[in-house]
């Protein structure tokens, strides 16, 4: 009996401690998180000078304050527009106010583009009369807003992305041109697209083309038939629209998106499981055993249904 009395005696004095710390910290204003955050600065391929460091620790739910940019802080002659927060088309000024969630936050300096200066390179396309292809982008303005492609260059329809024309930069999204037909082997890679419009020209994707791109909604025109090689791996992609003209999906073309529904023509040639994404293999399978008959297919309870059609 004493043993019991003595163990609840001990958990009413651990219980007196948890309360009286909440007490404290409510009276002392201390927040009451495992997580702290904080907001950096980057000058986004500035010229001289430095970012300025906000040395504040964060807790989700407070308000920071945005910070003037140092006078020192320059890209070339280009003017600064203001800090870039990705997926905010609007640049923040000094002064306001920015919310902390659950992840430390980046700033980017936005320099506003040197419009005297084309930022395309380009050759000739063999195998498109007339077209050019894109062989190279300069990014004047770092982090930016979508990236418009014109139609043409030099009065010469834009017909093809040429490999790596556009990785490794921070575009938070891309217009493609009207009389595109080819996308190259990583062009866009390693990108910040997050939504992506296919339009009904382009034929064939390379490899890697959109690679870790942060890709989160892809619309596929009725143009293309072949995907390359893990050209949309590593992407936030969870269903996939692949028109009739689809005929050949190429290894990992999907790969690491948890795909859950698949609208999909038949006798589409898929190399591998691993091309339709996490839940490839099962798919591959599935649409195997159903003939690769054409409709949309729906991953529910860890097993694929359909095809279901109109």
């Amino acid at each position: 009996m004493r043993k019991r009395t003595n163990l609840a005696g001990m958990v009413n004095v651990l219980w007196a401690c948890i309360a009286l710390l909440v007490l404290l910290c409510s009276l002392s204003g201390c927040p009451i998180y495992d997580e702290s955050y904080h907001v950096f600065y980057d000058g986004n391929l500035n010229t001289s000078g430095n970012a300025p460091v906000d040395s504040k620790v964060y807790f989700p739910g407070d308000m920071a304050t945005v910070l003037d940019k140092p006078s020192d802080l320059k890209k070339r002659n280009l003017e600064f527009l203001g800090w870039r927060q990705r997926g905010n088309e609007v640049p923040l000024k000094k002064g306001e106010r920015i919310s902390i969630g659950y992840e430390d936050v980046w700033l980017y300096a936005w320099w506003k583009d040197d419009l005297d200066n084309n930022p395309y390179t380009y050759i000739t396309d063999p195998g498109n009369d007339g077209g050019v292809i894109i062989s190279s982008y300069t990014s004047y303005g770092g982090y930016e807003s979508p990236v418009v492609i014109p139609d043409t260059l030099d009065n010469k329809p834009v017909t093809g992305i040429g490999e790596g024309a556009f990785s490794n930069l921070y575009i938070s999204g891309v217009k493609l041109p009207s009389h595109l037909k080819t996308i190259g082997d990583k062009a866009f890679a390693e990108t910040w697209l997050d939504k992506l419009v296919i339009p009904d020209t382009v034929v064939s994707i390379g490899g890697l083309a959109f690679q870790n791109s942060r890709i989160s909604s892809l619309t596929i025109g009725s143009g293309l038939t072949s995907i390359g090689d893990y050209a949309f791996d590593g992407n936030r992609l969870t269903a996939l629209f692949l028109p009739e003209s689809v005929n050949s999906i190429r290894k990992g073309a999907f790969y690491n998106n948890a795909i859950v529904s698949v609208e999909i023509g038949s006798n589409v040639a898929i190399e591998n499981g691993s091309a339709m994404g996490t839940n490839g293999a099962s798919f591959l399978s599935f649409y195997t055993d159903k003939g690769k008959q054409a409709g949309v297919y729906l991953f529910n309870n860890d097993k694929w249904n359909g095809p279901y059609t109109d």
